[in-house]
């Protein structure tokens, strides 16, 4: 039962890391733009590159009828040419020359039911304890550690973790009074980056997002 356990709680950690530090993959039909809460300028600066898009951007929806408004925005970014092939790819992830990042938020839907009002509460609590724990997972199985970045009106934990040349910083900023989160997460192989980085883009996308 033990072992089982333990394979459960390392799979789990595995989804984390993909998101963390899975290798960069540049879209071949980028489109200039920016997260809805962060534009892609600020998102370069704050990975010390030149240039940034945002392949997806799902902006915040309160017209559907769901007990949650949900937004998610994934973002690469580069300096020097852009990357057109699997090799140059490869260099400029080998030098730190290339990144990406994913803002994800969640809060209560004005446009829910009744019903839906009372669900989100406690899948609220269920999803930012499982980020959490898997935050812990992750950089206790791959030689990361643990901070508490600035909670912008709410509370904040991040993690980091490496693999190989890569480095990921994941965090999340969360009230239990608003039932409102923010996870950001980032993958560069400029080992010292990632958590200044992290902090950065916080810096703008939380107080935007808003608690």
């Amino acid at each position: 039962m033990v072992l089982v356990l333990s394979r459960l709680r390392i799979a789990k950690a595995t989804v984390v890391l993909a998101v963390a530090l899975g290798l960069v993959t540049l879209p071949a039909a980028a489109s200039a733009g920016g997260c809805f809460y962060a534009p892609t300028s600020s998102i370069a600066k704050a990975l010390g590159l030149a240039n940034a898009y945002a392949y997806l951007d799902t902006p915040p929806d309160t017209t559907s009828i769901t007990p949650s408004v949900f937004s998610l925005c994934r973002v690469v970014a580069w300096s020097g040419g852009k990357p057109t092939t699997a090799q140059q790819k490869r260099e400029k992830e080998a030098n730190g020359s290339l990144a990406a990042v994913v803002i994800k938020t969640e809060d209560d839907n004005p446009s829910a039911t009744p019903e839906q009002v009372a669900e989100w509460p406690h899948t609220y609590e269920e999803q930012t304890s499982k980020f959490l724990h898997a935050g812990a997972l992750l950089y206790t199985l791959y030689h990361g550690k643990a901070f508490t970045p600035p909670g912008f009106g709410g509370r904040a934990s991040a993690f980091t973790a490496t693999r190989g040349p890569y480095r990921g910083a994941i965090g999340i900023w969360y009230n239990g009074t608003t039932y409102a989160y923010v996870t950001i997460g980032i993958t560069t192989s400029r080992v010292k980056r990632a958590p200044a980085a992290l902090d950065a883009i916080a810096a703008i996308a939380v107080p935007n997002f808003g608690f």
